[in-house]
């Protein structure tokens, strides 16, 4: 929803300018979310210098006498290194910069095959440069801090907002939000930045300076020390709230994951390489020195074993976990940093050391001739002195076995959709093809921690080479934007400007019942959604709420109703780039065995879309 922001002073005077640069800032981050490109698809999103120069060196280190294209793409004709970005205008960036650009086009108008050659033939000069670029973006002074520093002088400014300004803001809340991702932070709290910053919304989740590892863990201390922190914040305090969000400390500590289908005796504990495997039941690894009350100690006792009996269920001893894998890692000290990448490497290293363990088990184990399991969600952390860091609940959860669905509209879209896939004749290459591409959706969908580039497009490999994709993908986003461009767009402004009861007037830029009706923004459940009305009614729309973001969608929709060749040249190119940047993906993953975390928050939910969008156009198509 987009807020009505006022109320901020300084020395008692009231920052009007302030509060619509905080008005800019709410409502664009608002829209950042990877699932709206499809909307907002002609603007670099999600996207950082830290991700591009990653993308740069994977294709210098790995693929350069192949990667002129893509260091065109990513570097020399990338607005993030242009002189008009807020980071990469500095001197010597632009100095190495265009020393790059006349190695490769010394003349200004050499011709690309001779660009090709100039560019191969100066293969350490380029890198040499690119490192020394990176050095002063990433290294001299921490980006993230840059990014942090950038946004609060920007939106601290008590004067009317420039052209500039917003530009500005976009690049930096898109990057910012990619730095918040690559130091651990969740995408749902990362949503809330925002309103946690300004409104307080959420202010038990409010980014102070100290965290509870600064008071030694000790609940008390820390609490004191937000109650004392609420009664002070002023405007500069909740700006510093950005750069607390990247300023946290790596810690050592652990991370332990339950191991299933193992019940370990003796030998208890075993260590694999760093890895130690142990039962709980037998021994302990939580550090329950401090805890006072038997309630705590109990609920710690509960996480180690992975179980946690309701108050009248007897406990179920089968249920314990009697083997657990614990791992040295490091994580910074934040309850809503999920820190992925350091999970995803002790997971590796825990499923790494389980294997060399089921298999001396089964060599030399007199009964058990299992095989031992690991489930990434199962786990926890300990600090260094391994007292509890954290824990999520679902970790005491099984998923349930029985299929019951008992709404009357939900089983007849259940059945419907079974009934689509069922079309598929699995004895035709295609249709086995598209049925494996369908399956490979529904695996990322309902597995997307171990989402990766590869396994969806090796399924469309199958049918269509690179190129073939492309052509197609716009052939049919053509036909499918024709019919459901303003759906799309009319549904995600109902979602943010519908008043209700939680949404008032007085609070947020919202429509009542009889302008929504004007306007045409009348959404049904479950049934066809008119768009005549809406599409003859739009621009009431910035009448009605005059702020940026309405601008920019009334903007939207004029250039797809009355420059139709603009409109889809820059849809075509948006499906041209994102296809290029998944299969270079594909490629690291598959040739070097490279997992690019960075690329996955911009791409795997384009990816998804696309595939779906022709694989449901073809299966349209298949009896025609």
């Amino acid at each position: 929803m987009f807020k009505v922001i006022k109320g901020f002073t300084r020395s008692n005077v009231d920052q009007v300018h302030v509060n619509k640069r905080f008005e800019f800032f709410q409502h664009y981050w608002s829209t950042v979310d990877s699932k709206n490109n499809k909307i907002f698809f002609d603007e670099i999103r999600l996207e950082s210098h830290r991700s591009i120069i990653l993308k740069i060196e994977n294709q210098l280190n790995y693929n350069f006498k192949d990667s002129y294209n893509w260091f065109m793409f990513f570097f020399t004709k990338h607005s993030f290194f242009e002189n008009t970005n807020i980071i990469a205008k500095k001197k010597t960036i632009q100095d190495y910069r265009t020393s790059i650009i006349n190695l490769i086009d010394p003349t200004g108008t050499t011709a690309v095959k001779q660009k090709k050659i100039n560019y191969n033939a100066n293969e350490q000069q380029i890198v040499s440069f690119i490192r020394k670029i990176k050095s002063i973006i990433l290294g001299r002074e921490n980006y993230s801090m840059q990014l942090a520093k950038h946004l609060i002088k920007i939106l601290s400014k008590n004067t009317p907002i420039k052209e500039q300004d917003k530009f500005n803001l976009k690049f930096l809340i898109n990057s910012y939000i990619v730095e918040l991702y690559h130091y651990g932070y969740s995408l749902d709290y990362i949503s809330k930045i925002p309103d946690i910053l300004i409104f307080k919304d959420y202010m038990n989740d409010f980014p102070f300076e100290k965290t509870s590892a600064d008071f030694l863990y000790d609940k008390k201390k820390y609490e004191e020390y937000v109650k004392k922190e609420k009664k002070s914040m002023k405007m500069d305090k909740l700006l510093g709230g950005l750069i607390n969000l990247i300023n946290r400390p790596w810690r050592e500590g652990y991370f332990v994951f339950k191991i299933d289908n193992i019940f370990l005796h003796q030998p208890n504990p075993i260590e694999i390489c760093g890895v130690t495997f142990y039962n709980p039941q037998i021994t302990r690894m939580i550090n329950l020195s401090e805890v006072k009350t038997a309630d705590s100690k109990a609920r710690y006792k509960n996480v180690e074993d992975f179980y946690s009996p309701s108050v009248k269920d007897k406990i179920d001893n089968s249920k314990l976990s009697n083997c657990n894998a614990i791992v040295k890692s490091n994580f910074k000290a934040s309850k809503n940093i999920q820190s992925t990448d350091e999970l995803f490497i002790a997971f590796h290293k825990v499923r790494q050391a389980l294997d060399v363990l089921n298999n001396v088990i089964n060599r030399y184990g007199s009964v058990h001739k299992g095989k031992g399991k690991i489930s990434l969600h199962k786990n926890f952390q300990l600090h260094k002195n391994k007292k509890i860091a954290s824990y999520n609940f679902n970790i005491f959860w099984d998923e349930s076995k029985s299929i019951d669905i008992n709404d009357s509209d939900e089983l007849k879209y259940f059945i419907q959709e079974l009934e689509y896939i069922n079309k598929l004749d699995l004895t035709s290459k295609l249709r086995a093809g598209l049925f494996n591409i369908i399956s490979t959706h529904n695996k990322i969908e309902n597995d997307e921690v171990f989402f990766n580039f590869k396994d969806l497009w090796i399924s469309w490999e199958a049918l269509l080479k690179k190129n073939k994709l492309i052509e197609l993908a716009q052939t049919c986003f053509y036909i499918r934007y024709k019919k459901i461009y303003l759906t799309k767009i009319k549904i995600f402004l109902e979602n943010k400007i519908k008043e209700d009861s939680f949404h008032p007037k007085s609070e947020y830029y919202v429509l009542n019942k009889n302008e929504q009706n004007k306007i045409g923004l009348d959404v049904p459940i479950l049934k066809r959604i008119p768009i005549l009305k809406f599409k003859n009614n739009y621009q009431l729309l910035e009448q009605y709420i005059p702020i940026e973001i309405i601008k920019y969608m009334v903007q939207r929709i004029d250039e797809f109703l009355s420059n139709e060749n603009l409109f889809f040249d820059k849809l075509n190119l948006w499906i041209k780039n994102t296809i290029n940047e998944i299969y270079i993906e594909r490629n690291m993953e598959v040739h070097s065995n490279l997992r690019n975390g960075l690329s996955q928050i911009k791409l795997k939910n384009d990816f998804v879309f696309i595939s779906q969008i022709v694989v449901g156009f073809i299966i349209d198509n298949l009896d025609k």
